[in-house]
C-alpha cells in the first residue's frame, strides 16, 4: 500500500509538472505545425466515494490549446495509469465546410471522424474511422425538407446509414411557431412505436425556459433560464478561487464535497451539480452526482483558464 501510495503521488507530481511546462508556451504543435495559442485551459477530475471517510482520487488531468480563432484545439488527456497521453486534436469548420477530430494515444492514430455541413449551417455527412487501417466504422448522410403547418414551419431531417445503401436510420421533426422558435422536436427509428418527443416552453418575453424530454411515460424537464438553474440540487454560485498546485486544488476539491455533503449521500438530490466560478471567470470547481453512481457518477471537476 506504502508502495502504490508514493506511485500515485510520483505521477501526481509529474502531471503537474507537465502543465506548468505547458502554461509556459505561446504556440503549440498540431501535426508537425506550430500554431499560436489563443488560450489554455487545465482541468483536473477528482473521484469521491463516501466509505467510513472521504475518499479523494485524482483520475485524470487535461491541458487544452485553443488558436486565436478558435478553428483549432489540442487536448492532451494524462490518466494516472498511462504513460502516454490521450490526444485529440479538433478542425472546426475547416474550409469553412468541414469539420475533423481526431484522437491519439502518443503518437498512434487511433480515429478519425469528420463532419460536412451544407450552406445553410446543417449537417449533410458524417463519418467515423478507427484503427490502423482506418476501417470504416460508420457513414452517415443527412436529407432535408421544409414543410408548413397550421402552427408554422416543420422541418424534417432524415438520416440513412451508408454513403452507397443509404438505409434509414432516423428522422427528426423540428416544429417552429409563427415566430420561428422552435416548440417541438420528434425523432423516429425504424421498427419502434414510441418516438422521441423533446417540448420547448417559453416565457412571456419569448426566453426558452425549460425543454421536456418524453419518450413513453418517461419525462424528464430541464431548466434553461438562470432562475430555474439555480434550485435545491442544481446551482451557479460565485467564490474566491486561488488554488493553483495540486495540492491544494486536491484540498480544495475535498473541502467543497464536505460542505455539500448532505446532498451527495441524501436521497433530496438524484442529480446535484453546484458550480463555483471566480468573478474573472478564469477558475472554476464543480461538485456533482449523478446516475450511475459507480460510473464516475460522483466528481470533482476544477478548470483554470489562462490567456496568454
Amino acid at each position: 500500500m506504502k508502495k502504490y501510495c508514493c506511485l500515485v503521488l510520483a505521477m501526481t507530481i509529474f502531471l503537474f509538472t507537465l502543465h506548468l511546462k505547458a502554461f509556459s508556451q505561446d504556440y503549440f504543435v498540431v501535426e508537425g505545425t506550430q500554431v499560436k495559442t489563443g488560450t489554455l485551459t487545465k482541468t483536473y477530475h477528482f473521484l469521491y466515494e463516501f466509505r467510513d471517510t472521504l475518499r479523494i482520487t485524482l483520475m485524470d488531468s487535461v491541458v487544452a490549446f485553443c488558436n486565436p480563432d478558435s478553428t483549432i484545439l489540442k487536448s492532451n488527456t494524462y490518466l494516472t495509469y498511462s504513460d502516454s497521453p490521450y490526444v485529440e486534436v479538433d478542425y472546426l469548420r475547416k474550409n469553412k465546410q468541414d469539420s475533423i477530430s481526431k484522437d491519439y494515444r502518443g503518437d498512434e492514430l487511433l480515429s478519425v471522424y469528420e463532419t460536412k455541413f451544407d450552406s445553410l449551417d446543417r449537417i449533410i455527412y458524417r463519418s467515423l474511422k478507427q484503427d490502423s487501417g482506418m476501417r470504416v466504422v460508420f457513414e452517415e448522410i443527412y436529407a432535408y425538407q421544409d414543410s408548413t403547418c397550421s402552427s408554422g414551419r416543420v422541418l424534417i431531417q432524415t438520416e440513412y446509414d451508408g454513403k452507397q445503401e443509404r438505409k434509414f436510420k432516423s428522422k427528426e421533426s423540428s416544429y417552429y411557431d409563427e415566430r420561428n422558435r422552435e416548440i417541438k422536436k420528434v425523432r423516429e427509428f425504424p421498427g419502434e412505436a414510441i418516438h422521441q418527443v423533446t417540448l420547448f416552453v417559453y416565457d412571456k418575453k419569448g426566453e426558452l425556459i425549460e425543454e421536456r424530454w418524453i419518450w413513453g411515460d418517461y419525462e424528464t424537464i430541464i431548466p434553461m433560464n438562470e432562475k430555474s438553474k439555480n434550485t435545491k440540487c442544481i446551482k451557479e454560485l460565485t467564490m474566491q478561487l486561488n488554488a493553483t498546485d495540486i495540492i491544494d486544488i486536491t484540498t480544495l476539491a475535498k473541502r467543497m464535497v464536505i460542505k455539500n455533503k448532505k446532498f451527495l449521500i441524501g436521497e433530496a438530490c438524484e442529480n446535484f451539480a453546484y458550480m463555483y466560478t471566480s468573478r474573472d471567470n478564469l477558475r472554476e470547481i464543480t461538485v456533482s452526482k449523478g446516475q450511475p453512481y459507480w460510473e464516475a457518477g460522483m466528481m470533482v471537476t476544477y478548470r483554470i483558464k489562462v490567456i496568454p
